[in-house]
């Protein structure tokens, strides 16, 4: 499916030796409150990310005995999109007291995924193109290189008027910062972290890095609930104090230039604020210039 939707350059924060933007969907002519009373009821349904508690067992399970070990320690590192069955495998087959320990490693993110190519049109005008390819891989050093397949966004959701001109805002401020290119592959993320009782969740489990993208939106988050932290912070040099340090609440997000420059981000951990089970919303975008 095309659909066709107008950007404007996002704002920039205060210090404009820094590529970076922070804004909030009104600035971009988004009403947040029917925004979030149309998209929010989706990220219920989302998906867990399986990847997640993987990643957990498969290292705890390489520090246990033979053949154990090696088989976990051979499925870390396998690139194909079927090491989620290799490792389901190996989880059926294990002894009780190791698949007692790996249950306890329970998913915190839910997300979906959709690929867009987005085409400048006009001054400000872009068409998207919607894709049903589910692969997802990060040109970056570390495990996020190996392909994953996650399930994707609805339909109503990635063609809807307000993400559509979210992700047109992000293609002309990207644009905007190089007007060579005019054509973007574009990944948008949905996802739904939740902290449980005595259990953090991990926007970003990978720490401080790079996503890999030109450009990125890395959070705008469409509701917070019973949690603190989910405090975004920007480097500019990866072992150097933060440039930007923010706690987003809904509507806001962070626009900025990604792979290839100094700049570097992390989320902090949310934790709990009360009983019950709390959340961090959010959307996210990768744009690579064709």
């Amino acid at each position: 499916m095309n659909s066709k939707c107008c950007g404007i350059v996002m704002p920039r924060v205060p210090d404009d030796r820094i590529p970076v933007h922070i804004f909030r969907l009104s600035e971009l002519g988004i009403d947040l409150e029917s925004f979030v009373r149309d998209v929010r009821p989706s990220f219920d349904r989302l998906e867990w990310d399986r990847y997640d508690p993987m990643k957990a067992q498969l290292a705890y399970l390489a520090g246990v005995g033979e053949p154990i070990a090696s088989e976990a320690r051979r499925i870390q590192e396998h690139p194909g999109a079927d090491r989620l069955e290799l490792h389901d495998a190996l989880l059926s087959r294990l002894p009780a007291e190791h698949k007692t320990a790996t249950d306890a490693m329970l998913p915190f993110r839910r997300r979906a995924m959709r690929k867009f190519r987005l085409e400048r049109i006009a001054n400000g005008e872009w068409s998207a193109e919607c894709s049903s390819d589910a692969t997802f891989v990060q040109p970056v050093a570390d495990y996020r290189k190996q392909t994953r397949v996650f399930s994707l966004i609805e339909t109503e959701i990635a063609n809807h008027a307000g993400v559509l001109m979210m992700m047109s805002c992000a293609a002309e401020t990207a644009h905007a910062s190089d007007p060579s290119v005019t054509a973007f592959d574009a990944v948008l993320h949905q996802v739904a972290v939740v902290a449980r009782p005595g259990m953090s969740g991990f926007p970003a489990p990978e720490g401080v890095h790079q996503d890999g993208a030109p450009f990125i939106v890395s959070a705008m988050v469409v509701e917070r609930h019973a949690v603190t932290g989910g405090v975004s912070k920007i480097y500019n040099g990866r072992n150097t104090p933060p440039v930007v340090q923010i706690q987003l609440k809904a509507g806001e997000g962070i626009f900025q230039a990604d792979a290839g420059t100094d700049l570097w981000h992390e989320i902090t951990p949310i934790e709990l604020e009360r009983e019950g089970v709390g959340h961090r919303m959010t959307f996210g975008i990768d744009l690579h210039g064709r």
